[in-house]
């Protein structure tokens, strides 16, 4: 199963990361401010993302089929896949993804995620 980006202009986007959980599909809505005027959006299963905020906060490199993290010298590097032969990756540093998972975990209760989804199909 592959999932979706959508790439947008926007003249203005107060953060450089946007959350919308949709509970009914567990699908995470991941939006990154590239520049003033675009905007890449990723939508992520929930719990992938979930886990891969648990794997940093313990110091562990993340890796699924569509998210791979890896903390390496006061950066982050997150690779997130698109469809079978395209990856979209960031560099961040380290304060800057604290900020990323702060404001995930600020905009998403983990009592509305699903742990029983099968992510595999």
């Amino acid at each position: 199963m592959w999932y979706s980006i959508r790439t947008e202009t926007m003249a203005h986007f107060v953060d450089q990361f946007r959350y919308k959980f949709n509970k009914e599909t567990q699908i995470l809505l991941f939006s990154v401010c590239i520049t003033e005027h675009r905007v890449i959006e990723h939508s992520i299963p929930i719990l992938l993302f979930w886990e891969m905020t648990d794997a940093y906060r313990s110091s562990h490199d993340y890796t699924s089929d569509v998210l791979k993290m890896k903390n390496s010298n006061g950066s982050v590097f997150l690779t997130i896949r698109e469809n079978q032969l395209t990856r979209r990756s960031y560099n961040f540093n380290t304060s800057e993804f604290e900020r990323l998972i702060g404001k995930f975990r600020r905009s998403v209760n983990f009592d509305d995620v699903d742990e029983t989804i099968d992510l595999s199909s």
